[in-house]
């Protein structure tokens, strides 16, 4: 053997020639595919099975490429001989000749290949001299394992680590117990929980805390409860001061704050003394419920034992505070904090910038980010991103770039998000060359995202600049950052928006070979495009291009074709009707949500109307005149012909069935009755909760703290339930790329909740998308408040 290396020979697998069969059977895999693999593996391990040679997969689980490797000897005739006649080669090169356990968990430690961390962890089990796995070992491969989100491998490597009788720590369930948690599998994260005993290790207080904390974490708070109460009769664990904090946490989170409150009276009945962070715990679920009256006398209660409140705690008040709009309150607690010598914290910086931002005061908010880098915290890439919007939106754009380049100076490099958002609205305000500039300067020192390419491209289609938008595609692409179908669909809209649609044409074509796919909107442009085009030729193509695609067309697009072929051939053929089409009159009120609404959906419809106004502040909807038109005396009214139709759901859709152009409600059932289902929860679950009448009645009846947090809450109730609704089928809009009626409702409603009620629109991603796609549209920019004849300047 020792003669075979030293002639140089590198085979790692030796067999005799008496074993023909064995031969033949590797020749054979080698002459063909390697998706033989598995037969040939099944061949192998049957003929060697009668002279109990390790399994071939074990081999090939050490080194995938290990067949490749088999060669014949003629001189070796016997099963001993066979066996010392082969070697593996390692699967990284150099190999540490004299292997180490805490050497091997650095190594494995330290690869980037997941794959081949575990082909090392395997070759130096079994193949390398008088090396054995132990705990430590176990436990590296697993932790990098888990972290990475690697679960598959686990099991076997959990029963071989049983089956070895390897002495166990807790540490290596921990580890597990955290990683399921954080990769969303509780379940998982329970059944190790329940296996630690079969290894040989007791379960301790630690492993319950992160199989509890990991509950919390995936909202299981029921199981949270029940692990909780059986902790030391079934699993014989005591629990301490941190599991019951836990076990708040989650009844808080669940809303029992008075299941809470009673957890925290039982404590010292256990054995335990509530610590700062028990009773912030409870302060957190009062502020979460609005309750900033039970908030406060939790905190008082802080006080009175003496204990100085941390950072957290006035963080959780000041939260509590600015999610109500009440900036000021929250601004005493910090000067508060800061008189009594708690420094903030990076939490506490991001509340307050947060509620700067909403109260449009983005001056104050950028000195407070200023502090923050000052003060050697670094602020998240999205709140530096809200900073900046707030910033853009109260037309401060070069102070928004004056924030970048403070951002670089602070070696706190803007990422892509960041810049995307500067570039976003540098385009907005037809910028686009100093966005162009922005953009380079950021490719100094990082590689651009998708999402930075797009808003860029976007940015120029729109403003007609074709040119540098293809410049950017090929750049893109030679920098191996491939377009999407985002990128392919904005230059087909920028092609058509500047008259040249049969190169819009072509940009499909492209698109499609590259395997994107378009969205609703795109064969509706398109074929808009060539219609008023007259290249009624390509129209066809792209009919074709679809249909060879298994690609359907969507409604609009019919619908478009409809419209500019069939109407216009009716109206050059049929006597024109000279008769005026009957007036729109709306009467409204500018604060409304409910006229807001219907403003936008007659602006969507393109349908003229005349603005009647209605001072509800100065009670004019109780007049006898409006009275007739609305016996319930609200707004909105609309009054179509000789037909007065009030509430704006029942508007919305009596317009919906006399004017079907552009359509408030998709041709697709499920997507209707999404749509439906979205225009009621605002209409009958969120708007009526808030109505200023309402509002007034709790207000006289309660107190003047209690219409805000009232409304607060039943809006983020709300809120909720539409998030979830709408999460698995919104595209930019609320169910996919087109507006509908569930956009027309949402988003007077989304900007009401977040200026008016300051509820924290962050917490309803979905949401706050679909909002920003309306808010870019004229019809809607058209129906704000602030733009109505009655508004209040």
């Amino acid at each position: 053997m020792r003669e075979r290396r030293e002639r140089g020979e590198t085979s790692c697998l030796k067999i005799p020639s008496s074993l023909n069969r064995v031969s033949e059977v590797v020749l054979e895999f080698q002459n063909h595919s390697k998706g033989l693999l598995d037969d040939c593996e099944s061949a192998i391990n049957t003929m060697f099975r009668h002279r109990q040679l390790q399994p071939i997969g074990r081999v090939a689980a050490a080194n995938h490429g290990i067949l490749h490797s088999i060669t014949t000897v003629s001189s070796v005739e016997t099963e001993s001989q066979l066996l010392n006649s082969y070697t593996v080669t390692p699967p990284i090169k150099p190999w540490p000749q004299k292997l180490t356990h805490k050497r091997l968990c650095s190594i494995i430690t330290h690869q980037q290949n997941l794959d081949l961390a575990l082909q090392i962890f395997h070759y130096a089990g079994n193949y390398h001299p008088n090396f054995h796995h132990s705990y430590d070992t176990y436990h590296s491969i697993i932790h990098k394992l888990s972290r990475l989100r690697a679960f598959d491998p686990i099991a076997s490597l959990l029963n071989e680590l049983r089956s070895s009788r390897i002495k166990c720590g807790e540490n290596l369930f921990i580890t597990l117990i955290r990683n399921y948690g954080i990769a969303s599998r509780p379940k998982e994260a329970i059944k190790i929980f329940l296996r630690i005993n079969d290894f040989g290790v007791k379960r301790s207080v630690r492993s319950l805390n992160t199989l509890l904390n990991a509950l919390v974490q995936n909202k299981k708070y029921d199981s949270v409860y029940f692990m909780f109460k059986n902790s030391q009769k079934r699993f014989e664990i005591v629990p301490n001061v941190f599991t019951c904090n836990i076990l708040l946490k989650a009844l808080c989170k669940k809303d029992d704050v008075e299941g809470a409150v009673k957890v925290l009276d039982e404590m010292p009945g256990m054995g335990m003394v509530p610590n700062v962070v028990s009773y912030t715990t409870i302060m957190g679920g009062y502020v979460d419920r609005g309750d900033m009256v039970g908030a406060k006398g939790v905190f008082y209660q802080i006080l009175d034992r003496g204990w100085l409140p941390d950072a957290t705690t006035y963080t959780v008040l000041m939260d509590g505070f600015c999610k109500l709009g009440r900036f000021v309150d929250a601004t005493k607690v910090m000067d508060e904090m800061e008189e009594n010598g708690v420094e903030p914290n990076d939490v506490t910086y991001s509340v307050m910038i947060e509620a700067l931002c909403k109260e449009k005061k983005s001056g104050e908010a950028v000195n407070m980010v200023r502090d923050m880098l000052d003060k050697k915290y670094i602020p998240s890439s999205a709140l530096c991103c809200r900073v900046i919007d707030a910033l853009c939106r109260e037309g401060k754009v070069e102070e928004a770039c004056e924030l970048w380049k403070m951002l670089l100076l602070k070696n706190c490099t803007p990422d892509n998000a960041i810049s995307s958002t500067l570039i976003h609205w540098l385009c907005k305000e037809g910028k686009v060359w100093e966005a162009r500039k922005l953009f380079d300067e950021f490719d100094r020192g990082s590689i651009p995202s998708v999402l930075t390419y797009n808003t860029l491209i976007a940015g120029m289609c729109d403003s007609g600049e074709l040119c540098e938008a293809g410049r950017l595609w090929d750049d893109m692409v030679e920098r191996g950052c491939p377009p999407n179908s985002f990128t392919y669909n904005m230059l087909i809209k920028g092609f058509c928006k500047a008259g040249h649609a049969k190169e819009g044409v072509r940009v499909l074509e492209e698109m499609l070979d590259r395997g994107c796919s378009p969205n609703d909107s795109t064969y509706s442009v398109l074929i808009e495009a060539l219609c008023d085009s007259g290249c009624e030729a390509d129209i066809s193509n792209v009919l074709d291009i679809a249909a060879s695609c298994k690609l359907e067309i969507n409604y609009d697009s019919w619908r478009v074709l409809v419209e500019k072929f069939v109407t216009s051939h009716a109206n050059r053929h049929s006597p024109v009707d000279s008769s005026p089409a009957p007036k729109l009159v709306l009467y409204s009120y500018w604060q409304s949500s409910c006229s807001w609404r219907v403003r936008f959906g007659l602006n969507l419809k393109g349908l003229s109307y005349e603005y009647r106004a209605v001072n509800l502040a100065k009670g004019e909807q109780f007049t006898s005149e409006f009275g007739k038109l609305n016996p319930l005396r609200y707004v909105p009214v609309l009054v179509d012909g000789d037909v007065v139709v009030s509430d704006s759901y029942a508007i919305l859709l009596c317009l919906e069935e006399k004017y079907p152009q552009k359509p408030l409600l998709p041709a697709d059932p499920r997507l209707r009755a999404i749509n439906l289902q979205a225009a009621s929860i605002v209409s009958s679950s969120i708007q009526p909760l808030h109505m200023l009448s309402l509002l007034k009645y709790i207000e006289e009846k309660v107190g003047p703290e209690e219409p805000q947090a009232w409304a607060h809450v039943h809006i983020e109730k709300g809120l909720l339930a539409l998030e979830k609704l709408l999460k698995d089928c919104a595209g930019p809009y609320a169910t996919g790329e087109e507006v509908y009626i569930a956009d027309v409702f949402l988003a007077p409603q989304i900007e009401v909740a977040a200026k008016r009620f300051n509820v924290d629109m962050s917490k309803f991603p979905t949401l706050g998308a679909v909002y920003e796609s309306c808010n870019a549209l004229p019809e809607f920019q058209a129906s704000v408040p602030d733009r109505q004849p009655d508004a209040a300047h």
